[in-house]
């Protein structure tokens, strides 16, 4: 910067230099993670499906609770159907990355592994209290809602067998468990156990209602019913 250079563009400039470096931590990268588009607008579907479910969503209320124009959530999502979906497998996403972070290297055997999964996933309800209401709805919106049924149930079966990998993916030896029992007999009991205890979340059609303490009491008591009737 040459002598001539006016006073006032150098005292300007010099302030420019330090905001940047507020902004940047001095490193020249911004400081936090700037939410996309999409994502705005799947927060924001999220809250409005909680409040209003499938059908009373409202593609006007998501695009104004994004700060987007309706022709912009249209033109990433196409249909208010897929842009449900979308809010599906955000959520399940979210789930699945946590899931792969519990260490299953201490559980002794099967049951132990099972109980970890379950004990998070209790916690993730407990934690994510907008994507569990969403969870929640979903439950009962797919049952009046053919259409929206047959669009969620793969997103669904996708992530089920995900996490299943994660939980049991190592060598299963049969020996401590008793005679007669193969691998896949084990499995199909412990199947119907899980059936059993997701179903007691149709119980609940609030969020508030939710009894995250009597689950785990539950929950409990069913995996140690299921470990004495299975193990020698």
């Amino acid at each position: 910067m040459g002598p001539n250079f006016p006073l006032k563009n150098r005292f300007l400039t010099f302030k420019f230099k330090r905001c940047i470096i507020k902004m940047t931590n001095g490193s020249g990268v911004r400081m936090g993670k700037k939410e996309t588009t999409e994502e705005k607008i799947i927060s924001a579907a999220i809250r409005e499906f909680n409040s209003f479910g499938y059908e009373g969503a409202n593609t006007n209320r998501i695009a104004e609770l994004a700060g987007v124009s309706k022709g912009t959530v249209f033109l990433r999502f196409g249909t208010k159907i897929n842009l449900y979906c979308s809010c599906l497998e955000r959520i399940m996403r979210t789930f699945e990355e946590g899931a792969k972070k519990i260490d299953f290297s201490g559980g002794k055997d099967i049951f132990d592994k099972l109980d970890m999964f379950v004990r998070f996933k209790l916690r993730f309800f407990e934690k994510y209290k907008e994507e569990s209401k969403f969870i929640l709805n979903n439950y009962l919106a797919t049952k009046v809602n053919e259409e929206l049924s047959e669009k969620c149930l793969p997103i669904l079966m996708k992530n089920n067998l995900q996490i299943r990998d994660s939980v049991f993916n190592s060598d299963f030896d049969l020996s401590g468990y008793k005679p007669g029992l193969t691998y896949q007999k084990i499995f199909g009991y412990i199947d119907l156990v899980l059936s059993g205890f997701n179903a007691r979340f149709e119980r609940y059609s609030s969020y508030e209602d939710f009894p995250f303490d009597k689950l785990v009491e539950e929950w409990t008591d069913i995996i140690s019913a299921l470990k004495f009737g299975i193990m020698k």
